[in-house]
């Protein structure tokens, strides 16, 4: 370890045991009885999260609130200093509006998506922004680790529980089994080898777009319907918030509604008692390979960087998938992702961003 990073260490260690020391809500001031999980919620005390300070005071120049119709729905951190940013894609319905930390807010737009692990790369028109270097290097089983937002402290910090990892196959069917796209709220029916309405439900997209009981559904979007499944498949395509075509026909005339779809209201009986009065994210499996931590990270704020204490940017947040558990995508494989979307956008070879060395001694 050099002497500056030494000092930096000795110093935040120092902070950190003088927070936990003195703070009421230490870590380690629990009882035998207490319940086990109480202190996740201490972890983001103000006192405490002061002590994150020095870890993410460089990265914190890429870190970018993105927003659509003037709410918060994600992170996004900077990739490339001629205006890419990479954030979580199945947030993105509507007009994108990016945040700077000196408050300019600049119009984007979607440039190039990667499904797999639920990406966007967006493009602001703006220059010499400054760029996120990524470390190549893995998480550690019981490190700290910081997740930065706007403010100068961490929206959020943890602890790695698990290692670098795919998902379980049960894990992936969870994901694959639970309705993703938008909803749009019809009873659709077979009757003489055409799909009908035979129902549509109150306040739903459906209804405020004008849509009728034994209406005849003949397409959604590009996709011609003549079954039951074939509604669900094309609507799984879709996401909450999107607006769509749909074709009809009544009373034997042909008619176009555009829908604005709607966000499905159940909610699966493990969701309400994982998220425990915090929201999960829409899209929280299905990824190829994770980093997984025990913060309490808001959905809201996932696209943003995951930090280590010697300021290295392990990966990045893609999701919020239980009480204690979000999701990072591991560095090694976010900047292949990242340089498959560049790749699509140019033919010209691009660089995603900036590598630290992983030799650094500690």
């Amino acid at each position: 370890m050099s002497r500056s990073v030494a000092i930096r260490s000795s110093r935040w260690i120092s902070a950190l045991g003088l927070a936990l020391v003195l703070s009421p809500t230490s870590l380690f001031a629990q009882s035998a009885n207490e319940d086990p999980f109480k202190n996740f919620s201490r972890k983001n005390a103000s006192a405490f999260l002061q002590s994150f300070k020095d870890p993410i005071k460089d990265v914190l120049p890429s870190v970018v609130r993105v927003r659509i119709e003037d709410q918060d729905v994600a992170l996004g951190t900077v990739v490339r200093s001629d205006g890419y940013i990479v954030t979580k894609n199945s947030e993105l319905v509507g007009d994108l509006q990016v945040i700077f930390r000196d408050d300019r807010k600049v119009p984007a737009k979607v440039v190039a998506t990667n499904e797999a692990f639920d990406l966007a790369l967006i493009k602001v028109e703006l220059r010499n922004l400054p760029v996120v270097k990524w470390a190549n290097t893995a998480g550690t089983v019981g490190n700290w680790v910081a997740s930065p937002g706007m403010d100068s402290v961490p929206a959020a910090v943890g602890v790695v529980s698990v290692g670098t990892r795919t998902l379980s196959r049960r894990e992936l069917a969870i994901e694959t089994t639970v309705p993703q796209g938008g909803f749009l709220g019809i009873e659709p029916i077979v009757n003489e080898s055409r799909i009908m309405i035979k129902d549509v439900v109150k306040n739903s997209a459906a209804e405020k777009a004008g849509v009728k009981k034994n209406d005849y559904l003949l397409a959604i979007g590009d996709q011609r319907i003549t079954t039951r499944e074939g509604v669900f498949e094309a609507l799984s395509k879709s996401k909450p918030g999107q607006t769509i075509e749909i074709l009809l026909n009544r009373g034997g005339e042909e008619i176009k509604l555009l829908v604005k779809l709607g966000r499905r209201q159940g909610v699966d009986r493990s969701d309400v008692q994982n998220a425990m009065g915090s929201t999960l994210s829409t899209r929280k499996m299905g990824f190829p390979v994770i980093l997984q931590h025990d913060t309490v990270l808001k959905a809201t704020d996932c696209g943003g960087p995951l930090v280590d204490l010697d300021g290295k940017v392990l990966g990045l947040n893609i999701a919020r998938a239980g009480r204690v558990e979000s999701y990072a995508i591991p560095t090694d494989a976010l900047q292949k992702a990242l340089q498959e979307m560049f790749s699509s956008i140019s033919t010209t070879k691009a660089k995603p961003a900036e590598t630290t060395s992983s030799t650094k001694s500690k």
